[in-house]
C-alpha cells in the first residue's frame, strides 16, 4: 500500500559470550621432564617421556593466536592425569621450573618462571578451562556465522538446539574447573607465590 514503511531490517546477531579469550593466549615454554625425574619402579621411563611428549604438543604454541578444537580435550586431560599421577609418586618437587606468561596481567608476553609440580598443575588446569570456554564461544560464534568461513544457522533449528546444548556443556565443565581451581588447587599455593604472579 502506498504510504506504508519498509519493515525494518532484523538486527545483526550480537555475539552472547565476550570474545574474552585472552586466558586462551597463556603461553609456556618446552620442559625436559627426562632430565629432571628420575626413572625408577614406579614412575616409567616411558610415563615420564609420555607426559613431555603431551605436554610440548599441548601447551607449548608458537604464534599469536592459537586455535582450539574438542579433540584437544583429551590431550590435556592425558596430561592433568599424568601429572597428578606424577605428583602422588614425587610429591612437589620444588627443583623443577616452569615457564609461564600471565595474560591476564598487562605483561602478556613475559614469562614467569614458577617452581614445583602442583604450580604447574594449576597452571595447566587454568589453561584447560580456558579451553572449555573458548570451545563454548566457538560453538556460539559458528552458529551465529561470526567465524570466518561459517554462514548463520536458523535460531529454531535442530543443528541451532544442539549446538546451544554443547556449548553450555562446555561451559558448565569450564565453570566446575574454575570452581576446583579457586577452592582446592589455589589456595595452598598462595604462601609460596611472590608478586602478582
Amino acid at each position: 500500500m502506498d504510504g506504508e514503511l519498509p519493515a525494518p531490517e532484523p538486527p545483526k546477531p550480537v555475539p552472547p559470550l565476550l570474545p574474552f579469550d585472552d586466558p586462551w593466549q597463556l603461553r609456556t615454554r618446552s620442559c625436559n621432564f627426562e632430565g629432571a625425574v628420575p626413572a625408577g619402579e614406579v614412575v616409567s621411563l616411558n610415563h615420564i617421556r609420555d607426559m613431555q611428549g603431551q605436554r610440548n604438543l599441548m601447551f607449548v604454541r608458537e604464534g599469536t593466536k592459537f586455535g582450539c578444537s574438542p579433540g584437544m580435550i583429551d590431550g590435556f586431560k592425558k596430561y592433568l592425569s599424568n601429572l597428578a599421577y606424577l605428583i602422588d609418586q614425587e610429591g612437589e618437587r620444588y627443583d623443577m621450573d616452569f615457564e609461564w606468561t600471565s595474560p591476564l596481567s598487562n605483561r602478556g608476553q613475559r614469562f614467569f618462571r614458577l617452581n614445583g609440580l602442583k604450580k604447574e598443575q594449576a597452571m595447566a588446569t587454568f589453561l584447560y578451562a580456558s579451553l572449555l570456554r573458548q570451545l563454548a564461544h566457538q560453538c556460539i560464534q559458528d552458529l551465529l556465522g561470526l567465524s570466518p568461513g561459517s554462514a548463520a544457522v536458523p535460531l529454531s533449528s535442530d543443528p541451532a538446539a544442539a549446538a546451544v546444548a554443547t556449548a553450555v556443556g562446555y561451559l558448565r565443565q569450564a565453570a566446575g574447573v574454575y570452581e576446583h581451581l579457586a577452592e582446592v588447587m589455589l589456595p595452598p599455593l598462595f604462601t609460596s607465590m611472590n608478586g602478582d604472579r
